[in-house]
C-alpha cells in the first residue's frame, strides 16, 4: 500500500498562490490592474504600464488621470460596496481608447479590491464613428430626396385640386366639399412629411443650434401625438456636431418610446450644460420601465446604448418613486481626467 503525500495545494503559502495568479493577470491582451479602497493600486500589468508609466504605488486618479484627487464620478464605491460589475471608457496618454470592466474582488487576506480588465478598442470606436456618420449621411440623403421629390409633388397636387375647387364652387357645390377635404388631407399629409424630414435631417446641430433643433422636436412630437411635450435649455450649452446629433437622435428615441408606449400625460426634455459635462435629460409621468430592460429590445434601448458609446457618454434609465421614466445621457467635456461613459 503506498501512502498518498499530503495534496500540496493545501500547504502553498497564499504568497505563491498570489504570484501565480498575477502572473496570469499580466498575461492577459490588454491590460489588468488591481486597486484598493484607498485607490492605491496594488499591481499593474505590462500592459497598463506600458499605456500608464509605473505605478509605483500611486493612486488611480494620480497615474492615469493626472489629477491630486479622486475622479468625481469613481467607480470604486459602487464596485465595491454594492457588488456591482460596472464599464466605461478611458483614454490613455496617446489618445488610445480602452474599454475597461471593473470587478469586486478579495485579496488573499479577505481584503476588498477592485479588479479592472481594459481591451484596447481605438479601431473599433473609430469604425463605430465612421459607421454613425456614414448613417447620418444617408439620413440626410434620404430627408433631402423626400423633400425636393415627394414634397414637391403634393404641394403641386395640393395646387391642383383647390383649383379644381374653385371651378366647382358654384356649379357642384357637394363635389367642391370633397375637393377642399382632399386639399385639406393634402395639406396635413405635406405637413406630417415636413416633420419627418426634420427628423431625417435636422438642421444646424453644430454649436448651441441643439437647443433649437430639440425644442422644434417636442413641438413636432406634440403636434403628432398629443402628449404635452416641453423642453427647456438650462444655460449655453456647446457640443461638437457628431456628438450634438447622437445626442438629438438619443432625445428622438427616448421621447417617441414614451409617446408611444407608456401613454404619459407629459413628457420633459431639458439639455443643461453643468460644471464638466452636458447633460440630456427626458422625463415622462408614464407606465414606467419594463420589467427587464435587458429585453426590452422593441424599444430602442441597444441603439441608444450604442449612440451613447460612440461619443463616450453616460446613459441611465430610472424609474423615479411617483412613477414614469427618465433617461438621462450625461457626457464629459474634454479635461485632463480623460474617463468617458460610465454604464452601469
Amino acid at each position: 500500500m503506498v501512502a498518498r503525500e499530503p495534496h500540496r495545494d493545501s500547504h502553498r503559502p497564499a504568497a505563491d498562490d498570489r504570484a501565480r495568479l498575477l502572473a496570469v493577470l499580466d498575461m492577459l491582451p490588454g491590460y489588468t490592474v488591481l486597486k484598493d479602497r484607498r485607490r492605491t493600486i496594488r499591481f499593474a500589468s505590462g500592459g497598463f504600464r506600458e499605456a500608464f508609466g509605473s505605478p509605483e504605488g500611486r493612486c488611480c486618479h494620480e497615474v492615469q488621470y493626472g489629477r491630486v484627487s479622486p475622479c468625481e464620478d469613481c467607480p470604486m464605491d459602487d464596485v465595491l460596496d454594492q457588488g456591482r460589475r460596472l464599464d466605461w471608457e478611458t483614454a490613455g496618454p496617446d489618445g488610445t481608447t480602452f474599454h475597461v470592466w471593473a470587478f469586486p474582488v478579495k485579496d488573499f487576506d479577505g481584503e476588498d479590491l477592485m479588479l479592472e480588465f481594459a481591451m484596447d478598442v481605438t479601431e473599433q470606436k473609430r469604425l463605430a464613428v465612421l459607421v454613425s456618420e456614414m448613417s447620418e449621411a444617408e439620413r440626410r440623403r434620404i430627408g433631402r430626396d423626400l423633400h425636393d421629390t415627394l414634397g414637391q409633388s403634393m404641394a403641386g397636387l395640393g395646387y391642383l385640386v383647390g383649383s379644381l375647387a374653385d371651378r366647382l364652387a358654384g356649379e357642384l357645390p357637394r363635389e367642391r366639399d370633397t375637393a377642399e377635404q382632399i386639399v385639406q388631407a393634402l395639406r396635413q399629409a405635406t405637413g406630417d412629411l415636413r416633420t419627418l424630414v426634420h427628423g431625417l435631417d435636422p438642421v444646424g446641430l453644430q454649436g448651441e443650434g441643439l437647443g433649437s433643433a430639440l425644442g422644434e422636436m417636442a413641438a413636432a412630437l406634440q403636434a403628432r401625438y398629443g402628449v404635452a411635450c416641453t423642453f427647456r435649455c438650462e444655460g449655453p450649452v456647446a457640443v461638437d456636431e457628431f456628438a450634438a446629433v447622437q445626442l438629438y437622435r438619443i432625445a428622438q428615441e427616448a421621447t417617441t418610446n414614451a409617446a408611444k408606449h407608456a401613454r404619459p400625460g407629459r413628457i420633459e426634455v431639458a439639455l443643461a450644460g453643468r460644471a464638466g459635462a452636458v447633460e440630456l435629460r427626458v422625463a415622462d409621468d408614464g407606465a414606467g420601465l419594463p420589467p427587464d430592460l435587458s429585453r426590452s429590445a422593441g424599444l430602442g434601448l441597444g441603439i441608444m446604448r450604442y449612440r451613447a458609446r460612440a461619443m463616450g457618454a453616460r446613459l441611465r434609465f430610472h424609474a423615479p418613486p411617483g412613477g414614469g421614466t427618465v433617461v438621462s445621457c450625461v457626457l464629459p467635456r474634454k479635461k485632463r481626467d480623460r474617463r468617458r461613459g460610465m454604464q452601469r
